[in-house]
């Protein structure tokens, strides 16, 4: 059974090993392989059903299917006509005690698995709550660094709406930070020189061009230039730096 578990819990499954894990418990628990094992099925497939492989639940869905299909036909009562009486008999056919045994197996596997399978939606459901929270705990944090937010409680409710602020504020300092370079030829720290009156000696590194109207830069041969995109997301990315 160890192994078993080992095996499961390492084949990189996007169901969480906790969750795997609990299911694996609750078929112990509830005799799940041992009612498997009756009907001729592998204990890997009883878990990997119970956490949601739709192959290995067709096969245990076949082998329940058939044990109660079996019993079901072994237990039925039939009528035959007996002209010597001039009356109907009826004789009740029995199961087999393997019959009957395959039938309980068939049940206890049957709901077993279907309890195990309510622990994986229970894993799930958990795991998007933690994500949520940590969403919330996320943009929270970065709330409390803007003044108008800092007293915004951030929840579940609220969550979408504070980002959105946030990202407005963002932009809105990029464009702050782009109309500042325009006016004073520097970015933040003096590190975005503006040249409208031209110069005959760059001291090197990032400039704007075009602040002031149409200009032609003289570049050295490998110079790099940002495109247009590129610009606006290092001005922004400067931005929200401070």
């Amino acid at each position: 059974m160890e192994d078993l578990t080992a095996a499961i819990l390492a084949d990189g499954d996007a169901i969480g090993k906790q969750t795997q894990a609990t299911v694996n418990n609750s078929l112990v628990a509830n005799h799940a392989y041992d009612a498997a094992l009756k009907l001729g099925l592998g204990q890997d497939v009883v878990l990997k059903a119970a956490l949601g492989n739709a192959a290995a639940q067709k096969q245990l869905t076949d082998a329940v299917n058939g044990a109660e299909n079996s019993y079901t036909r072994a237990s039925v009562s039939t009528r035959t006509w007996d002209e010597s009486t001039n009356s109907w008999i009826v004789t009740q056919h029995r199961a087999t005690q393997a019959q009957k045994d395959a039938k309980a197996a068939a049940d206890q596997l049957a709901g077993s698995v279907v309890a195990a399978n309510a622990k994986v939606v229970d894993g799930k459901h958990a795991a998007a709550d933690r994500k949520v929270a940590d969403e919330i705990n996320s943009v929270a944090a970065a709330a409390k660094r803007v003044p108008s937010l800092r007293n915004v409680k951030v929840t579940a409710t609220n969550v979408d709406q504070v980002k959105a602020q946030l990202d407005a504020l963002a932009q809105t300092r990029y464009m702050q930070l782009y109309i500042d370079t325009s006016r004073t030829g520097a970015g933040p720290g003096g590190h975005q020189p503006a040249n409208a009156a031209g110069t005959d000696w760059f001291q090197g590194g990032t400039t704007r061009i075009d602040e002031a109207g149409f200009e032609l830069v003289d570049e050295p041969r490998g110079a790099r230039i940002h495109n247009s995109n590129d610009s606006a997301h290092m001005l922004k990315a400067a931005a929200e730096q401070g």
